[in-house]
């Protein structure tokens, strides 16, 4: 932040999600950064079909570098960027209460990382508008769309972190109290470099907010993970139960003052794009579609905020599946499934913008 002005960062298309030739998801980087890539050429034996693959899998030029598409799998696992900057197992997607899936109403401790993004619109007070996610001790996790679209007519200022009931300064269920929450000042928004706001379709809808000093962890502010392990990176969601959470329009079209949380779960994305695809949104495989059962979806109010997914890892713990993108005009409506942005996808873009 330079004075009171929050700078956005630079654009760069050095890297980029792509497609390998059979059909997997892949980061288009250099060929000497993609383990999988460099094995390949390595072998004793390169025969033709080898080669076939090499050439088909080039993505780009730059520089007198050659891009190819790196199978994700190939990237994440052991050659993550900035790894040492997560928090170390057992610090993320854990809480104290002992539940989480199921019901409507949070217990107090339930959701640690929910973010609130605040707003200067016309008065001097700060307004809530998105919601974001904690994903370790400097950034949050939120949509493009809240720092892009919500931006023409209003200004992002700070995040709100610790917050339960939004109408009291300490929060308490039965004995149980939280502390005050704490705003902390944004430093700099880093939107997807793909994203673009008038595409009605809102893919690439993910941005990182660097906050202006570190969180200290407590037990109302803790981070939730990031997919990382092997079953999370390949999960599609289909028929997955899931978790959402946030303080946006319930179905009556009222903000609520506590935190509300929902479970849905994943729809097939061909299945969704065939309810989409009449209002000329075309939906892609980064992209999750959840919810819409029984009236159950995220609203307006909840954008940016977290879809949760439990891991079967040998440490369990919850992690961040989807970030809201958009849904239906009419909240919750039946038959209709909320659109977020599916975070596997975006792991390597994640990681190769943290800073210490």
């Amino acid at each position: 932040m330079e004075g009171d002005r929050i700078i956005f960062e630079k654009s760069t298309e050095e890297e980029f999600d792509c497609f390998t030739s059979d059909m997997l998801r892949g980061w288009c980087t250099k060929f000497e950064q993609c383990k999988f890539m460099v094995d390949v050429i390595k072998r004793p034996s390169l025969n033709k079909a080898n080669r076939l693959y090499l050439r088909r899998s080039r993505c780009a030029d730059r520089n007198g570098d050659i891009m190819i598409c790196c199978p994700l799998n190939s990237t994440i696992l052991g050659h993550i960027p900035n790894m040492g900057l997560l928090p170390s197992p057992g610090e993320c997607g854990f809480t104290l209460s002992d539940k989480i899936f199921g019901g409507t109403r949070t217990r107090i401790d339930e959701h640690p990382w929910m973010v609130l993004l605040q707003y200067l619109v016309d008065s001097p007070d700060l307004v809530f508008g998105c919601g974001g996610v904690l994903i370790n001790h400097r950034y949050v996790l939120t949509a493009a769309h809240c720092v892009r679209k919500i931006t023409q007519y209003a200004r992002l200022i700070s995040v709100r972190l610790g917050e339960w009931d939004i109408r009291t300064e300490i929060d308490c269920e039965f004995d149980n109290c939280n502390n005050s929450p704490i705003d902390v000042p944004i430093e700099r928004v880093i939107p997807h470099e793909l994203y673009q706001p008038e595409q009605l379709s809102q893919h690439n809808d993910i941005a990182l907010l660097r906050l202006s000093r570190n969180i200290n962890y407590t037990d109302w502010i803790r981070p939730l993970c990031l997919p990382l392990g092997p079953r999370e990176l390949d999960e599609t969601y289909e028929g997955v139960y899931m978790n959402i959470a946030g303080w946006g329009r319930t179905e009556n079209g009222s903000a609520s003052n506590v935190l509300q949380k929902a479970g849905i779960a994943g729809v097939n994305i061909d299945d969704c794009n065939r309810l989409y695809n009449r209002i000329n949104v075309t939906l892609k495989n980064s992209q999750i579609c959840a919810g819409a059962q029984g009236g159950v979806d995220s609203c307006n109010g909840d954008s940016g905020g977290p879809l949760i997914a439990e891991s079967d890892d040998r440490i369990p713990h919850l992690y961040v599946a989807g970030i809201t993108s958009f849904g239906p005009s009419r909240c919750g409506f039946k038959g209709q499934p909320g659109i977020y942005t599916r975070v596997n996808s975006f792991v390597n873009w994640i990681m190769s913008h943290l800073r210490p």
